[in-house]
């Protein structure tokens, strides 16, 4: 698809023609790529008939609706994607489309605050409750009384990720490197009780070498915790 995009990129410099109106390289809603391409163009500032591509990402989300009930089974950042690039071109998450019922297709509620999604945004881990966050506060959206999920606790799922460095695991789940004799291997606030399977034991001597440390070896290597960055897209 890069290879497509790289030739309707140089046909658009050639003949004028809007980037954003190649369905067949830039499907809307059926590619991350195409609807992140169309958010960064349109954060820039960049001339573009962003009417036409909402028009097709409108299309694609009422078929997606009528076909399968929603736009993912499993993935919240379906919608906080599509919800992103609605906003960032002009539109209403909140009001986007129509179901086979002839109810209103409100975006921002199956992928946020009211997420249809089972275990809701954080059953894909961290990344899902970064997105809704940003999906509600990129249009300015407010969670309505009696919401599954506030504003609030998105947020209080996000900190309760941080690592003991700072860090924040994508994967969501509670990871640590080696503690210092004496730590306990405790969840953290508002998580299961029981400690992740990922979790070991403290090490037995205060400072053992980094061969010696059971959280250190290959084979039960936790996840590196890393700082996320808009880099890291869904």
């Amino acid at each position: 698809m890069e290879r497509e995009l790289v030739k309707a990129q140089r046909q658009q410099l050639a003949d004028g023609e809007p980037l954003l109106t190649r369905q067949d390289v830039l499907p809307a809603g059926q590619s991350s790529v195409a609807d992140w391409y169309a958010i960064a163009m349109a954060r820039c500032g960049i001339s573009e008939d962003y009417e036409t591509y909402l028009a097709a990402l409108k299309t694609y989300v009422e078929s997606a609706y009528a076909e399968n009930g929603g736009l993912s089974a499993n993935k919240a950042t379906e919608w906080h994607r599509v919800a992103l690039a609605v906003t960032a071109l002009g539109g209403d998450a909140a009001a986007f489309g129509t179901k086979p019922d002839g109810t209103t297709i409100d975006l921002i509620a199956d992928g946020c605050y009211d997420c249809v999604v089972e275990g809701g945004p954080g059953a894909q881990g961290l990344n899902g409750w970064i997105f809704a966050l940003l999906a509600l506060d990129a249009g300015g959206y407010q969670a309505p009384e009696g919401a599954r999920y506030t504003r609030e606790t998105i947020i209080e799922a996000i900190v309760s990720a941080q690592g003991e460095d700072g860090g924040f695991s994508l994967t969501g789940e509670w990871r640590r490197r080696c503690r210092p004799h004496g730590q306990s291997c405790r969840p953290p606030p508002g998580s299961p009780a029981a400690p992740s399977p990922h979790c070991r034991p403290p090490c037995r001597t205060a400072r053992p070498p980094p061969d010696r440390c059971p959280a250190r070896t290959a084979r039960s290597r936790p996840a590196k915790s890393i700082r996320w960055s808009p880099a890291s897209t869904p």
